[in-house]
């Protein structure tokens, strides 16, 4: 109430945490498995089927952590997405990972963060699918 003089605090749910200010974020930045592969294919197509093969069983694990309303969990499952998301150059998900880690909205707002992180989740895979680095 107090801050509320001079700060004003939007209660209403956002229905995306990508603001404009957040427009620059790339799905995915493929310089980074670029850089790491070293500009080699077959290295880069290897980074991205980890990549994958671990943010399946970490979303896997936010799905549940959510389902059973274990946070800790929750942040755990967020942390280790958006490690790999930093890897693999996919900033808009590291940035929604980021923000679900030290979530502490309501279960709808969480809910929605959910989609948020497995829409974009899906849009990495169709670049990456674009881009000829998983089947």
């Amino acid at each position: 109430e107090i801050l509320a003089q001079w700060i004003c605090f939007d209660k209403a749910p956002s229905k995306s945490l990508i603001k404009p200010q957040n427009a620059h974020l790339l799905t995915l930045n493929l310089s980074r498995i670029d850089e790491l592969a070293d500009g080699i294919e077959s290295i880069k197509r290897e980074l991205a089927g980890a990549f994958i093969l671990e943010s399946n069983k970490n979303l896997a694990s936010l799905q549940n952590a959510y389902a059973q309303k274990n946070w800790e969990l929750w942040a755990t499952a967020a942390h280790l997405i958006k490690g790999g998301a930093a890897t693999a150059g996919a900033e808009k998900l590291f940035f929604l990972c980021r923000e679900a880690q030290v979530f502490s909205g309501s279960d709808d707002e969480r809910f929605s963060l959910f989609e948020q992180i497995r829409s974009e989740y899906q849009a990495v895979l169709d670049f990456f699918r674009h881009a000829s680095l998983a089947p």
